[in-house]
């Protein structure tokens, strides 16, 4: 669909708490001067409040710990061991420079911590996406955070940077309440409204060719788009209802699917400033050169409202295979879904089988996205063969006539 409680925390040290302990593996090595290390254990408390992350540092073990709930701005924290057992690293002269690196692998991240002197004892760091945050009146897992962060990591540096500089946001929550509401707040209103003609019709589908509504509350999807902020609940009700779906326990690519279905949503709404602030002289100047380049300016900025991206929706939708018109009718009724759903396909960020079936689906559509916007547009290139290794059949089946267009 188009669109963590922040404390500081003292850590115990681990003699006199009951653990259960996961065996691991020690990996040490070198990051140029700076030590490289990997985690042994994973220590969890008896109240499963914390896990310990244990690092053997050369004569002074220590653990990077996470809390059962936490926010970007402490994800985790480093235990204070080295207070009693002394110091297993030089004193740095340069707080900013890292002293050592511990693999992330085992947190679930796709990068190294960073572990620093800030001269009265060891704090740790890590580089998460600038786009990200949690905003402070809630928190989420850190498996769901660390989830979102390597998703957005899987996404093109160049689209991320354009999203940095426009100013988009992907604001992590626990549950509806804490980022659909918390934004939006008629939209519990009328969520609460919907409830009783869902649970008076029973199930239905969630949506049909045959009128194109969408019959789901806002709090049975997974994220939302608007206004250039992506709201992601940790957990959301399934439809039609009853049940809940945690995003910390899914597939990890199932968190990719729904972080780059939205920054899809995202990069088609891209130029909606330069229209909404269409009296801004930039606005002028964007509309000449994006015309000059050969496609007309969509009336709302959105580039799925751009003829050329209606006109290959509208082919798409007549060619489509019976087979897939009720499967993807969220597709089939919404063009901006399209958009999303094929762009995602493009760079691989989907599951095999849904990337076969929207590619199947809306060729027309995928090529004026991975031509137009992706190549033109913003410089990131995908070709036709690179989209086949992991989709073989891509354009196999479009006539000659209409494959030039």
């Amino acid at each position: 669909m188009n669109t963590i409680h922040r404390r500081t925390f003292l850590v115990q040290s681990l003699a006199g708490i009951g653990v259960s302990v996961l065996p691991s593996f020690l990996k040490a090595g070198e990051s140029g001067s700076i030590p490289t290390y990997g985690i042994t254990d994973v220590v969890k408390s008896s109240e499963n409040d914390f896990l310990y992350y244990r690092v053997d540092a050369p004569g002074t073990p220590f653990h990077i710990v996470t809390k059962r709930e936490s926010t970007l701005l402490k994800p985790f924290t480093i235990s204070d061991e080295y207070k009693t057992m002394g110091k297993p690293f030089p004193r740095s002269t340069d707080s900013n420079k890292p002293v050592a690196f511990v693999e992330g692998g085992k947190l679930g991240l796709n990068g190294n911590i960073e572990v620093y002197d800030n001269s009265d004892g060891y704090g740790i760091r890590y580089n998460f996406s600038p786009i990200l945050q949690t905003p402070s009146h809630t928190s989420v897992r850190p498996g769901f955070l660390f989830k979102t962060d390597n998703a957005i990591k899987r996404f093109p540096p160049k689209l991320v940077e354009q999203f940095i500089n426009r100013g988009i946001k992907i604001s992590l929550g626990k549950d509806v309440e804490s980022t659909y509401y918390h934004f939006y707040p008629g939209w519990k209103i009328a969520d609460v409204a919907l409830d009783k003609t869902l649970k008076a019709e029973g199930n239905l589908p969630v949506i049909s060719t045959s009128n194109c509504n969408d019959r789901r509350k806002r709090s049975q999807t997974a994220a939302i788009y608007g206004d250039k902020n992506i709201m992601i609940p940790q957990i959301h009700e399934t439809y039609p209802v009853g049940g809940i779906v945690d995003l910390n326990e899914v597939r990890y690519y199932s968190m990719d699917e729904v972080v780059a279905h939205e920054l899809f949503h995202a990069l088609d709404d891209f130029n909606n400033d330069y229209y909404i602030n269409s009296k801004d002289p930039s606005y002028a100047n964007h509309k000449k050169q994006y015309i000059q380049s050969g496609y007309t300016y969509a009336r709302s900025g959105w580039y799925s409202d751009t003829q050329e991206y209606i006109n290959a929706y509208e082919i798409d939708k007549q060619r489509m295979p019976s087979d897939l018109r009720e499967e993807l009718a969220y597709q089939f009724c919404g063009r901006k879904e399209s958009f999303a759903d094929v762009g995602s396909s493009l760079l691989g960020l989907r599951n095999p089988e849904s990337t076969k079936r929207f590619l199947r689906a809306f060729p027309m559509c995928a090529e004026y996205v991975r031509k137009n916007i992706l190549g033109n547009e913003f410089g990131v290139s995908v070709s036709v063969q690179g989209v086949r290794d992991f989709c073989p059949d891509y354009l196999k089946d479009i006539p000659t006539n209409l494959a030039g267009k």
